[in-house]
């Protein structure tokens, strides 16, 4: 009975954290994993930053993704700065010059799956 309690006490910690932080759970059923979602997650955070300052030159958003990597994907910090290193100066530009989402820039990208969002237009 006990390792029920801990094992729903890590499921609501586990969900408390996505929530706060959109990150995805690793699934064990065969739904979205980390290594799948990572890449997208991390490819919107940069469009996200470009796009709230847009007076940011391209080294002060690499700086910011690189302390995002580092604070969030402890496990993954790898794979997040691999992204950052050669996919954010695209999207960095793509995020200035255009009005997708960011959802579309990170399908257009190759690092979220289309999701019928493919190169939808950000209507604000």
């Amino acid at each position: 009975m006990s390792s029920l309690k801990v094992a729903f006490v890590i499921v609501i910690f586990m969900l408390s954290f996505d929530c706060c932080n959109g990150i995805a759970i690793i699934s064990s059923n065969g739904h979205k994993n980390q290594d799948d979602v990572m890449p997208c997650y991390v490819c919107e955070k940069g469009v996200s930053m470009t796009r709230d300052d847009i007076f940011a030159s391209f080294t002060d958003i690499k700086a910011g993704m690189v302390n995002y990597c580092l604070s969030i994907y402890s496990q993954y910090k790898n794979n997040c700065l691999y992204i950052v290193n050669n996919y954010l100066a695209d999207i960095y530009t793509k995020a200035h010059v255009t009005r997708y989402t960011a959802e579309a820039i990170c399908v257009n990208e190759g690092l979220c799956s289309d999701k019928n969002h493919h190169l939808k237009i950000d209507k604000n």
